[in-house]
């Protein structure tokens, strides 16, 4: 009986300490996984991402930022969602038709420079 409490005590110590290790192993990359989430929030382009990450910001500050965001991307969400549904209904049709040079239609357009061309550069180049 002596001996089965004593490999009972073992065991115990031993799943003792790979439950910490493992808690640690976890809290580490808990934490690893923190630091990058907030390097890449501060590092972001886009903008109202980066108030998220900062530490001088107050829980109300990044709440009304993250809020922002939120409402931000909704709103982008919707109105992406109301013109696929509107180009679905009312499509553009566009035609283009090849015709030759002699039949194009071009604007009239004349340059005059009057006085500000100056022979000299154009004869020595």
């Amino acid at each position: 009986m002596e001996n089965y409490i004593s490999t009972c005590r073992k065991l115990h110590v031993h799943l003792s300490k790979q439950y910490i290790k493992q808690r640690i192993l976890k809290m580490r990359w808990a934490s690893v996984f923190k630091r990058q989430l907030r390097d890449f929030l501060s590092s972001s382009s886009l903008h109202g991402v980066g108030f998220l990450s900062r530490g001088d910001l107050s829980a109300i500050g990044r709440a009304f930022w993250a809020a922002s965001l939120i409402a931000s991307f909704t709103a982008a969400a919707i109105n992406i969602a109301a013109f696929m549904r509107d180009s679905e209904h009312n499509a553009v049709l566009t035609t283009v038709e090849s015709v030759p040079v002699q039949e194009a239609l071009f604007p009239a357009v004349s340059v005059d420079a009057g006085d500000m061309v100056r022979e000299k550069v154009y004869l020595n180049s």
